[in-house]
């Protein structure tokens, strides 16, 4: 489902003196440091209600009554096939090729659930750019792992023994119904009792007049016990919690070579300096850098990878684990990764002065940044020192160490290739994101706007550049053999469109054109750089570009300005990198070829890689939202400086000065008399008055409600910094914002 972007109307929504329910906020994005830029990722897709709900003649929209239709006019019905996507507020979108995503209300939802296969029926008198319908039918179903809190179903013969799961997940809108006999088959006995934590797999759903029932598969624990919300968050998406037994067998019986024997096989470059850059708290350290210069001015660079395919047999049983994973999931201290802890923290780890297997691609540049040669080699390193980006941006300020010399080097290699991308277009976000500190308790004890440093600039840098020159190798290779690229493709024309209207009601100057290139959208950057509305703007012009994803067709880097791009650096959390290192030690070695079964599969693992990475990406988000309105209910009652960040039909936005949280001041709270919405020029008006708000406005608010389940907070609006009775005019729109 494509980012529910506002689309700008010439109405004004009138506010009402009564309490409104307020909308899920949106959720903020988790960096990526190691072979991934701000530009080459977009965020899943936020769960948001559609954007200029219509006024209603009908109400296809809302799932109920529509117009009559005229005595002897056709009501055709058009059926479309795809998968169902939900939203926490208890809707669905149903996401096919060819046409936009098809709203269902929540009344129309039959028993379809989320991510399921479905034919949806659409309503005739729906908008064509807003269709609405109902599902006619589940051609597939996915399966589902439910996890929620058991109770004794008092009301459907509770002293029988049945009971009711309650899904923890909002995106499933029924409970299920677990029979006295399927309690006896679990086996569970007085373990399981009431307000119990569980996991169940779908069992079967007849009608939407009754609920599901489902199969007990494990008790996850006490609501309270500490961790259980990673637990409940991970289970409910289907991702693997712990590793199957054979597996870590498997990983233990492995054992570190005879490295005197795997030099003569390989490039030894244990003599090299060479150090890693991590985040204070990693723990696995896939990449390592080194740099020398040569007599003739000419920089050798070299991105030393840790080789997860000399540890892991293709299709073996640690492989097949890896596969199914396909990614590392972080939840701030807590880790699910691809690998196990033998192989991710301890033999593919580039710990500090230990011998390891790389895959290392070695790169030679000249002063202007411009690549003369590179090749990509099975190498033995020796890291030297582990930095974290403290340490290292310590140095590049001047601190005295070791390997000052080659780390200033780095910089200004990494300073003249981004300045070389950036005159090429490519697009650099740099969005804000919470950065949470949780206590032994796993409760939050400190949040803070994350900072992007000079030493993480550097190693995203040289992972762009390491992963830019593997893809150009293979695709400009003279006989063009089957690979796996990380593509991103250009904004759809209807997104380009949302984007330029919205810059026009901003009083931007800027005009895109149809065929938009990357450098337009790195210009909007640059004219937004110092306004109020920055913020904003990136993320109306991030959510209008497409998601990037894996594939075997090369269709070129939009957001990097790349002709071809893949992901070779992280091999030990994420099954795509694996998959390049092994298609390259076919193609290079003597006589290597890739096996016909592997050729055939390329395409359906890069499919599941990119699913993977969006719930990955999903259950990381929702975890962090979860953390920070836990944060936040401890803060109920007290006042905090904010800037107003957006405002919807519900309300103003409202972010935190103090921390990196938002919350909505409802409507029907803003102030003493009532306030439309311009939703042309993106603000609140006051209807008797010239009073307005807007985005960018320094307000004070107070935390008045906190829901940790929805993960929503409800600010009360004590007033103005500096309070003024402004008319903000069409000439200053660039001041305002819409949130659908």
């Amino acid at each position: 489902m494509s980012d529910n972007t506002p689309k700008p109307s010439s109405r004004r929504r009138r506010s009402r003196k009564k309490n409104q329910q307020t909308p899920t906020e949106s959720k903020p994005s988790k960096p990526d440091h190691t072979g991934k830029s701000r530009a080459e990722t977009k965020g899943a897709s936020g769960s948001a209600e559609p954007s200029g709900t219509a006024k209603a003649t009908g109400k296809d929209r809302s799932g109920g009554e529509r117009r009559k239709k005229r005595p002897g006019q056709p009501e055709s019905r058009q059926r479309l096939e795809g998968d169902l996507t939900m939203t926490s507020k208890g809707f669905g979108f149903v996401q096919h090729t060819g046409g936009p995503d098809v709203f269902v209300h929540r009344d129309n939802l039959g028993t379809a659930l989320e991510g399921d296969r479905v034919r949806v029926e659409v309503f005739p008198r729906s908008a064509k750019h807003k269709p609405a319908g109902k599902i006619a039918e589940v051609v597939n179903r996915v399966e589902h792992q439910i996890v929620g809190v058991f109770r004794i179903d008092r009301d459907g013969g509770g002293q029988n023994g049945g009971g009711v799961i309650h899904p923890s997940d909002d995106r499933i809108v029924s409970s299920f119904r677990i029979p006295k006999a399927e309690i006896e088959r679990a086996g569970f006995g007085r373990k399981l009792r009431n307000n119990m934590v569980v996991r169940a797999s779908f069992g079967e759903w007849h009608s939407p007049r009754e609920k599901p029932t489902a199969r007990l598969e494990e008790i996850v624990g006490k609501p309270n016990d500490p961790g259980i919300d990673v637990k409940i968050i991970a289970l409910s998406r289907g991702l693997r919690f712990d590793f199957p037994d054979e597996v870590i067998k498997a990983a233990d019986a492995l054992e570190n070579p005879d490295m005197r024997k795997i030099k003569r096989e390989r490039l030894d470059l244990t003599d090299r300096p060479t150090f890693t850059i991590d985040p204070d708290d990693a723990k696995d350290y896939d990449d390592a850098l080194s740099i020398t210069q040569r007599r003739d001015g000419m920089f050798e660079l070299g991105v030393h990878i840790a080789d997860v395919t000399a540890w892991v047999e293709e299709d073996g049983i640690i492989d097949q684990e890896a596969r199914r994973r396909a990614t590392s999931i972080y939840f701030v201290q807590h880790v699910l990764p691809m690998l196990p802890e033998r192989l991710s923290n301890d033999l593919c780890s580039l710990k500090p002065n230990l011998e390891r297997l790389a895959y290392s691609c070695l790169i030679t540049l000249d002063s202007l940044g411009r690549v003369h040669n590179s090749e990509v080699r099975e190498t033995v390193i020796r890291s030297d020192h582990r930095l974290t980006y403290t340490e290292a941006q310590s140095i590049l300020e001047g601190r005295p160490h070791e390997i000052a010399r080659e780390l200033h080097m780095l910089q200004l290699v990494a300073r003249t290739l981004r300045n070389g991308r950036e005159e090429t277009g490519s697009i650099d976000f740099d969005l804000p994101t919470p950065v949470i500190t949780l206590d032994r308790e796993g409760l939050p004890s400190e949040i803070t706007r994350s900072e992007r440093t000079e030493s993480q600039r550097l190693v995203e840098e040289l992972m762009l550049l390491a992963n830019r020159q593997v893809a150009e190798m293979m695709f400009n290779s003279k006989t063009r053999k089957p690979f796996v690229y990380r593509v991103h493709e250009r904004p759809t024309p209807e997104d380009v469109t949302t984007l330029q209207t919205v810059l026009n009601n901003l009083g931007i100057p800027m005009k895109l054109s149809d065929d938009v290139a990357p450098e337009e959208f790195s210009k909007i950057l640059d004219v937004v750089e110092s306004m109020e509305v920055k913020d904003f703007v990136e993320r109306i012009a991030l959510r209008s570009m497409t998601k990037a994803v894996y594939s075997t067709e090369n269709l070129g880097h939009f957001g990097l300005a790349f002709e071809a791009y893949t992901h070779f650096t992280s091999p030990i959390r994420r099954y795509a990198d694996v998959v390049v290192h092994r298609l390259l030690k076919s193609y290079t070695r003597r006589f290597g070829r890739v096996k016909k079964s592997f050729r055939d599969q390329l395409q359906s693992i890069c499919e599941q890689c990119s699913q993977a990475e969006l719930v990955a990406v999903d259950a990381e988000r929702d975890y962090q939202r979860k953390k920070i309105m836990e944060f936040l209910r401890r803060k109920v009652g007290r006042s905090y400086r904010g800037v107003i960040s957006g405002v919807s039909r519900h309300g103003m936005f409202v972010e935190l000065k103090h921390y990196p949280i938002e919350g909505m001041v409802p409507v029907a709270d803003i102030g003493d008399v009532s306030f439309v919405l311009d939703e042309e020029n993106f603000r609140f008006v006051a209807e008797h008055s010239e009073q307005s708000y807007r985005i960018g406005d320094p307000v004070r608010v107070k935390i008045r409600t906190v829901d940790v389940d929805q993960r929503r907070a409800s600010f009360e609006l004590e007033e103005l910094e500096s309070p003024k009775e402004a008319v903000h005019s069409s000439s200053e729109r660039s001041t305002a914002a819409v949130r659908s």
